[in-house]
């Protein structure tokens, strides 16, 4: 299994999964896209199971590779099982999203859970010039650093990671929904069918717009999808196409709306998006920052 180019489950929670190995040929092309050099240091959040921390032990040197993670019941097996490899980078057990300081500036951070904005400390502790690669959303965003708390760049391909988890005991996938208020809306039919969801491309564009939208698939039947938000909004789409909402708003005909906006620019797919920080704000453009098509995040 540990050969195979799959996700495998590594942590379960009684409400979620918790941690997983990533797919191989995921970290292969993260490291790659780090573009690591002799002397560099590495900061990599996110430990799991340690798989990455060793690549990056194996060519930079253990001395060079600092890696962090929130959940203890993670980093302590994950230091046992780089010592027996040979590699003892500085392994913390803390959040995360606040970086390490003590052995800061670092050359590249890598980052292997999604966030919806960029942790500051990510940015303050890369030195001018350095990389930033950490999964925003559902895009693997690749930025550089340009000082003073600023950076900038693109988003590269997919990147579904689980959420950051500010302690062990956070669900990552948590979403606290309401019970739906009221009676249902009409029932209708819709033509855009419940496999868009799984869009690739789309899927990035929703998730801009309705970051805390959760879905699930009675039976494992994709088509049969069910989609909910915090505020108790609820659509149902079946194989067949039958549509039930319910809650305060029409949840699909959100989506219905938001998908043709997106048709109406092209159905650009993530690497025509990028993304700029600075200290008062970040933002997700689309083709260039000054485009006029632009996202506020955080």
């Amino acid at each position: 299994m540990v050969y195979s180019d799959t996700t495998l489950i590594t942590q379960r929670r009684p409400d979620a999964v918790t941690s997983s190995g990533t797919m191989p040929s995921l970290v292969a092309m993260m490291v790659q896209a780090l573009e690591v050099h002799d002397g560099h240091r590495v900061l990599q959040v996110g430990t799991g199971t340690g798989y990455t921390a060793a690549l990056l032990c194996e060519r930079l040197g253990s001395a060079q590779v600092t890696s962090i993670d929130v959940d203890p019941d993670l980093t302590a097996p994950a230091r046992d099982r780089l010592r027996r490899c040979g590699y003892t980078p500085t392994l913390i057990t803390a959040d995360g999203a606040h970086g390490h300081p003590d052995r800061a500036p670092y050359d590249r951070i890598v980052v292997t859970f999604a966030v919806t904005s960029i942790p500051p400390a990510w940015i303050h502790q890369t030195r001018t010039g350095g990389i930033v690669l950490t999964p925003v959303f559902s895009g693997l965003a690749r930025l550089t650093v340009t000082g003073e708390g600023n950076a900038e760049g693109r988003f590269i391909g997919p990147g579904y990671f689980m959420r950051h988890r500010a302690t062990p005991n956070t669900s990552p996938s948590a979403c606290s929904v309401s019970s739906a208020n009221g009676p249902p809306w009409s029932q209708r039919t819709t033509d855009l069918p419940a496999s868009v969801y799984y869009d690739n491309d789309f899927r990035f564009q929703l998730d801009l717009s309705m970051p805390r939208l959760s879905h699930r698939h009675p039976g494992g039947d994709l088509n049969n999808l069910i989609l909910s938000t915090p505020d108790g909004s609820h659509a149902h789409i079946t194989p067949d196409g039958a549509l039930t909402q319910s809650g305060p708003r029409r949840l699909w005909d959100d989506i219905e709306t938001r998908h043709q906006s997106w048709r109406s620019l092209g159905a650009p797919p993530r690497e025509r998006f990028g993304l700029t920080v600075t200290p008062q704000r970040q933002a997700i453009w689309l083709d260039t920052p000054d485009s006029g098509h632009q996202w506020q995040v955080g």
